[in-house]
């Protein structure tokens, strides 16, 4: 392999090669750019080439991700499998590492941490799931479930094993049923290696942390262009209140997840949404509102928040819109769930519709 397509950190950064090399790959399977990044590369080369390219990105890795990330992550023993699927990820995404045509902003390129940290994410994921002998997707499950039992238990000061599945059905922003939970709770207590990584020192922060961060690769990678013009078409068609709800549903603002209907009455980001809106602007009114259950909290004795000379919205039109953000969100994509839209790719689509909502109103 010619010296050229070599790294020389002496000349470039491991971000700017991986970028190029990159380019090189898509030509590789077949993509058409515009400026192609070398001469001529074919043949036994072009193999030779890739091999190099992934060898090197696995060096980096292990040098970024090596004993001190796996034994924090509680996955001693286990390298081989993390470095596996890490493998594997690299040579499903490093195509596509800052291409234009898959950034949020195509103008916008991140360093190749970045990108690892994205990936180690989900590599991850998929040993706890190899740990655990379970599917990748029921171990994000558990640790969803598992994680909103434990904010309960907080937040009512009682155990764990007090919380019941219904309450955390309740509580879970994606549509769980009560038996669901139940064989989730089943599956992660009769899973010794499970409990057995919690009682050896890995945490449970630990771990909850790769279930959040489950869908921020798709956030670095961005939507492809067909998916793109799907959510255009669809936000297109939302005035600001219904984009308000939706984006609230899917989970775009945690702030607003434990709210009561009488604290978002009168939240002054969406009382401008709806004094801005001709046709339900007359629900905005002015006067004392009052939260019995402020965050929702059920402790006994809880105090009541209440606000004097506010205006506010009329909770019926509230409980009526949350409704209808459902509804709406059906007919995205042919009735995707929202954790299936938000999961897959629109994440950042969806940050970016709510972080634009944010500045047209707050100003």
């Amino acid at each position: 392999m010619r010296e050229e397509l070599r790294f020389n950190k002496e000349h470039e950064t491991i971000d700017a090669y991986m970028t190029k090399a990159a380019q090189v790959l898509r030509v590789m399977n077949g993509a058409s750019v515009a400026v192609s990044p070398i001469t001529f590369i074919s043949g036994y080369e072009a193999e030779e080439y890739r091999g190099y390219v992934f060898e090197l990105a696995m060096k980096v890795v292990k040098k970024e991700f090596g004993s001190g990330y796996t034994y924090a992550k509680g996955m001693v023993g286990q390298e081989q499998e993390f470095y596996g699927y890490f493998f594997e990820l690299l040579v499903e995404n490093l195509p596509v590492y800052n291409d234009g045509n898959h950034l949020v902003d195509g103008t916008k390129k991140y360093k190749f941490s970045t990108f690892l940290g994205m990936l180690a994410s989900e590599a991850t994921k998929r040993t706890y799931a190899f740990m655990h002998h379970v599917p990748t997707h029921v171990m994000v499950q558990i640790l969803q479930v598992r994680k909103i039992r434990k904010e309960l238990a907080i937040e009512l000061g009682v155990s764990e094993d007090k919380i019941s599945p219904i309450m955390i059905v309740n509580k879970s922003q994606r549509s769980y049923s009560e038996k669901e939970v139940m064989a989730l709770l089943e599956i992660a207590g009769r899973n010794v290696s499970f409990e057995k990584m919690h009682e050896e020192g890995c945490l449970e922060s630990e771990l909850y942390k790769v279930a959040a961060e489950d869908d921020r690769m798709e956030k670095l990678l961005g939507l492809d262009v067909d998916m793109e013009k799907l959510f255009d078409a669809f936000f297109s068609k939302l005035s600001d209140m219904q984009k308000f709800f939706v984006l609230v549903h899917v989970g775009c603002e945690p702030a607003y997840d434990k709210m009561t209907a009488e604290q978002l009455s009168a939240d002054e980001m969406f009382v401008r949404i709806i004094e801005a809106n001709p046709k339900f602007c007359k629900n905005v009114l002015t006067g004392t509102v009052v939260s019995e259950r402020p965050d929702r909290r059920s402790v006994l004795g809880a105090e009541a928040l209440v606000l004097e000379n506010v205006k506010y919205v009329k909770t019926t039109l509230i409980r009526y819109q949350r409704d209808e953000a459902k509804k709406t969100l059906r007919t995205l994509k042919n009735g995707l769930n929202c954790s299936d839209i938000v999961g897959k790719c629109g994440l950042a689509y969806f940050m970016k519709q709510w972080e634009e909502l944010k500045e047209k109103y707050n100003k």
